[in-house]
């Protein structure tokens, strides 16, 4: 049997799959720089090889907040298949089929090195996570100002619920007819960001509203917050490209892979009412986790 290193164990998705590998009794290793098994630090290639060893499968997001990742990921990948890594799975995002997305972008870039690597791959694309609502970096406007700010209008989105995203991730990782696959994922209904906020509000049982707010103020709000510039433009642009109405995508690889409709927003919502209930002192938003409008 397979035994497989999971990168970001402690992000939306990972702390996700992590516990779904274990319970079908894979020999699995989780690599990160706090609470994992083996410490890995993007930053320093000198950790790449110990948290690799010993597996033969990979399961890889890239460094976050990072907008050009392909070289960090091409000097791990090269390692990884040094030291007997015959799979990776990477996670990528839908933003990349938009068409706001510049062809020598850097997620273009990240795929491309993936492809290259010498290693059998599989490619999640998924859309925006739902638990950006609800655990994420859009979780402090909520809480804390009882606002959500975005300059994707009343564009749609189909934003997918993080265990769908690692179920998919599971069978990746552990079924060669997913091999060579690009496996775009998303929730079962677009949806504005407005429709989305009364669902919050609703279940939440206090005010919470949706606000459009035009892209130099967002990238404002993103600088504040520590979103790097590189980064933060990439989010505008896939905000721009939901707002063109470009985004309302959906697809079925949830039920084709894992024979289960993926969780609707409404659940979602109703999941996670007493996480918004509740009211800070601080508006704003955060840079915490993985900050992707289509991710």
């Amino acid at each position: 049997m397979a035994s497989i290193t999971v990168l970001g164990p402690n992000g939306l998705v990972g702390r996700r799959l992590l516990p779904l590998l274990r319970k079908a009794g894979i020999n699995t290793r989780s690599a990160g720089r706090s609470n994992s098994d083996t410490f890995f630090d993007w930053s320093d290639p000198k950790t790449f090889k110990s948290a690799l060893l010993g597996t033969d499968a990979l399961y890889l997001v890239p460094p976050a907040l990072v907008a050009f990742p392909a070289a960090q990921v091409d000097q791990l990948l090269g390692v990884a298949r040094a030291n007997g890594i015959r799979r990776v799975v990477v996670v990528s995002s839908l933003g990349i089929t938009l068409p706001t997305e510049p062809e020598g972008s850097g997620r273009h870039q990240f795929e491309d090195v993936v492809r290259r690597s010498g290693i059998a791959w599989s490619i999640l694309r998924p859309s925006g996570f739902m638990q950006n609502l609800s655990e994420g970096f859009m979780l402090p406007a909520i809480q804390h100002a009882g606002v959500v700010p975005s300059a994707a209008g009343l564009g749609k989105v189909a934003m997918v619920d993080c265990g769908d995203i690692a179920n998919v991730a599971m069978a990746a990782l552990t079924r060669d007819d997913l091999l060579g696959r690009t496996l775009e994922i998303t929730g079962p209904a677009a949806m504005n960001f407005a429709e989305m906020i009364e669902m919050i509000s609703n279940e939440a049982g206090r005010p919470i509203a949706y606000q459009h707010v035009e892209e130099q103020q967002m990238a404002q709000m993103m600088e504040a917050a520590g979103i790097p510039q590189e980064y933060a433009s990439m989010l505008l642009r896939d905000q721009r490209a939901i707002r063109t109405g470009h985004g309302a995508v959906t697809t079925t690889t949830v039920l084709q892979v894992t024979g289960r409709e993926p969780k609707s927003f409404q659940e979602f919502a109703r999941d996670n009412s007493n996480v918004w209930r509740s009211i800070g002192k601080h508006s704003g938003m955060s840079s915490t986790g993985n900050a992707q409008t289509v991710q």
